[in-house]
């Protein structure tokens, strides 16, 4: 399960209902966090929390989750490599979300020394991308366009098409910021074409967002009226706030 859920985390054609699910259940997530590290279970803490970091980042409690992170991985120094790559690719999230970017970076580097030792694409596509996402929130547009770039590189090896699209999406987003639109459109639309077709609302929103904002600088009031349109529902049918 963790394994499938190093990215979306939720079925296709199924996140509203799994994510109502999960609402629902948020204390008991706390309270299961709180007596595995209150065990020194790291291993465990990690594990959970890799396969629930699709819907930790899609809610509102960085803060929360970023020290139960860096205590998971401070009492799993042993975990392996493809867990620890995963768990510090959500610290770069919890770290960016909350204003650290020197913290945000230092983990996603920290996740990329430890792809550096696999031949494991997929975790080297989700080690430069969690660089890139870092680079993004220390506002470094240039670094930030090649990590995407080689994360997207690596993604086209595997078979994980929701992987692929995020990475498109965000280099996407990271083209546009240097006045690239046409670079930024292509790569948002095809992000765009795997979001739809396995059914991804909640993090095709993002996409959404930044193809409307590709499509107004462009000078395409239609399109970006469509598209945001388009992000706001699926917003709204995954509770994303």
């Amino acid at each position: 399960f963790a394994s499938f859920c190093i990215h979306t985390g939720y079925p296709a054609g199924n996140q509203s209902r799994c994510i109502t699910r999960m609402n629902a259940d948020l204390c008991n997530l706390g309270e299961a966090m709180a007596i595995l590290l209150a065990s020194g279970d790291g291993l465990r803490a990690l594990r959970l929390f890799v396969g629930l970091e699709a819907y930790i980042g899609a809610r509102l409690f960085a803060d929360e989750a970023r020290q139960w992170t860096e205590n998971a991985l401070t009492l799993a120094p042993d975990a392996p490599v493809a867990l620890r790559i995963s768990t510090l690719y959500g610290l770069v999230n919890r770290a960016g979300v909350l204003g650290d970017a020197a913290a945000s970076v230092a983990a996603a580097e920290a996740a990329l020394v430890l792809a550096e030792t696999t031949d494991d694409a997929l975790l080297r596509g989700l080690a430069h991308f969690g660089l890139g996402i870092a680079c993004a929130y220390a506002a470094q547009t240039e670094p930030q366009n090649l990590a995407f770039a080689r994360a997207v590189s690596y993604c086209r090896l595997t078979d994980r098409i929701d992987f692929l699209a995020s990475a498109l999406a965000n280099l996407g987003h990271a083209r546009s910021l240097e006045g690239d639109l046409r670079g930024a459109r292509e790569a948002l639309d095809e992000g765009l074409t795997y979001q739809r077709q396995i059914d991804d609302p909640t993090w095709s929103t993002g996409t959404l967002l930044w193809r409307g904002r590709v499509a107004r600088a462009e000078g395409n009031q239609q399109m970006a009226v469509q598209v945001l349109t388009e992000g706001l529902m699926a917003a709204q049918a995954v509770h994303f706030e």
